[in-house]
């Protein structure tokens, strides 16, 4: 009889793991408290119309793709990163509304943060961040340098608005934007052409010298 139940329960067991892992042409985005208990906050069906989520057809025994990352603004809404149609699509909970904002074209869209109406976007394939405004408009883009490339894991900004990327190491390397890099460079070539003229007015200064 014991072993009747252990097996009725191995058999359980095995069912509820195959109704977890089932395909499905819906997705639903699920808020869990520190009870357990759970609610559907909204169910998002499979494709690439308005109100859908991308969810790519796997081969077999590989698992699908979908959205990649979710985050919740200090206001509450949240943020749906929608990779593979490239878009990202905000939630209301009061309102119960849905807006989608198209990105910029990007190779992997794998992390999204809000902050102060912008969305950070990292792109893991052309490794950079993307700073885009809620008209899906490029605000600016945080390029990596070759350091950060291994093991790179998410992204975080913080109150100041200092751009992080993450890796799986824990560590966390501060972000310049372009913008900041190009008036670095820009001063730097400044600097360089003031050092050139300095050298060439000491070198006239040498030759009046010897005459």
């Amino acid at each position: 009889m014991k072993r009747k139940r252990l097996f009725l329960l191995f058999s359980m067991l095995i069912l509820l793991g195959m109704l977890l892992v089932l395909p499905s042409s819906q997705s639903q985005l699920v808020a869990q408290g520190p009870l357990t208990e759970e609610s559907v906050i909204f169910t998002f069906q499979k494709g690439d119309n308005d109100g859908e989520l991308g969810i790519s057809d796997p081969a077999p025994e590989m698992h699908p793709t979908g959205p990649q990352a979710l985050t919740v603004d200090e206001n509450g809404t949240i943020y749906v990163l929608d990779s593979l149609n490239r878009r990202v699509f905000e939630f209301n909970q009061t309102t119960q509304s849905l807006n989608k904002i198209d990105v910029p074209q990007s190779a992997s869209l794998a992390d999204i943060v809000v902050q102060n109406d912008q969305l950070y976007l990292m792109d893991a394939g052309l490794e950079k961040v993307l700073q885009v405004n809620k008209s899906g408009e490029t605000v600016e883009t945080y390029p990596i340098t070759s350091d950060m490339r291994h093991g790179s894991t998410g992204i975080s900004v913080l109150r100041n608005g200092d751009v992080r990327w993450q890796t799986w190491r824990s560590k966390e390397y501060s972000l310049l934007s372009q913008s900041t890099l190009d008036n670095m460079g820009y001063q730097k070539q400044v600097q360089q052409e003031k050092e050139k003229i300095s050298i060439a007015s000491a070198s006239m200064d040498s030759v009046w010298t010897t005459f």
